[in-house]
């Protein structure tokens, strides 16, 4: 596939990650794990990229109703205020599981927000993944994973995709979204003879997974009902981990890289790790979801101790594209 491949801005991060578009504003939000930050740029109208600081690393965002995003730190689940620039904790994951972090995480159709963790030193068997019901409760979904990553879901919700990178699989569920029950596991995409491991993903609306090759240097195109690799682009970055559609018409991706863990040698042949690209495609995507939070839940938010247990301040600065 010969396309445009341009870098977004010139910011380089450690572990970019969790790219997140907002379609009603034009605004590009994504992570950098290692560094504790949250980017949003309006990435029609505006040179200047907002910077939030955490005192946690955080390793994935989604919008939610309101001026609200729920985002995953390291411990657990939290509410960010996005005028405000403070969180609040919604619930505690794995706490006694001392070597493990949240990491990639995405909404289903209906609002809730699932998330997977993996262990620091990737240990095997040590992760899962946990759906956040739209009360604020949460339910581990799945056990004994290796490391949980890329999540989606089919045009019409019945499917579901997870990805187990140290697995170097993509697995499909039968999806009931009104129960959120995932069932039928199966492989979908088996990754053992592709560059690098699997981590991000999303889809288009063609129903073809586009996943991200960590240690690949690329991004691939899938069809999940052929389990069979359509197409590839070769990216300026060895380690791809995310990718979201966005722009005016959902037709260009938004692409986050990684620079940590790399050798000098390795940096001199991929230059541009770290960077966020955008590539415009003949193909377009979806909306990303929002996180639906019950009226009950925000009137709550400063009221009820069991509900929300501590209070995040951060620092937020900005600079230019």
């Amino acid at each position: 596939m010969l396309l445009t491949i341009q870098p977004f801005t010139e910011i380089t991060t450690s572990l970019g990650e969790s790219p997140v578009w907002d379609h009603q504003t034009s605004t590009l939000y994504w992570v950098d794990i290692l560094e504790k930050k949250v980017y949003i740029c309006n990435a029609l109208s505006s040179n200047e990229i907002k910077t939030l600081h955490f005192s946690k690393q955080i390793s994935s965002l989604a919008l939610a109703t309101g001026k609200n995003a729920i985002i995953t730190l390291e411990d657990g689940f939290y509410l960010l205020d996005l005028k405000t620039g403070t969180t609040v904790l919604i619930q505690h994951v794995e706490k006694e599981l001392l070597e493990n972090r949240f990491n990639d995480g995405k909404c289903d159709a209906s609002g809730r927000f699932f998330a997977g963790t993996m262990n620091k030193f990737y240990k095997h068997h040590q992760a899962g993944l946990y759906c956040l019901h739209r009360n604020f409760q949460v339910e581990q979904k799945m056990f004994n994973m290796n490391l949980a990553n890329g999540i989606a879901w089919s045009t019409n919700n019945k499917l579901m995709y997870v990805v187990d990178s140290l697995e170097k699989v993509i697995y499909q569920f039968n999806y009931n979204m009104n129960e959120s029950r995932m069932y039928n596991k199966k492989i979908c995409i088996d990754f053992q003879n592709e560059a690098g491991y699997p981590d991000g993903i999303t889809i288009d609306e063609q129903d073809m997974l586009w996943v991200a090759h960590w240690e690949g240097a690329k991004i691939s195109r899938w069809n999940p009902k052929t389990s069979k690799k359509i197409d590839e682009i070769i990216l300026p970055a060895l380690k791809i981990t995310s990718c979201t559609f966005g722009g005016k018409h959902l037709n260009e991706l938004f692409i986050t890289t990684a620079s940590e863990g790399m050798s000098n040698e390795q940096l001199k042949k991929y230059p541009m790790s770290g960077r966020m690209f955008r590539i415009k495609l003949p193909i377009s995507g979806r909306e990303s979801y929002r996180y639906s939070i019950p009226e009950q839940c925000l009137e709550a938010k400063n009221q009820t101790e069991n509900l929300i247990k501590e209070e995040q301040p951060i620092k937020a600065d900005s600079y230019k594209r």
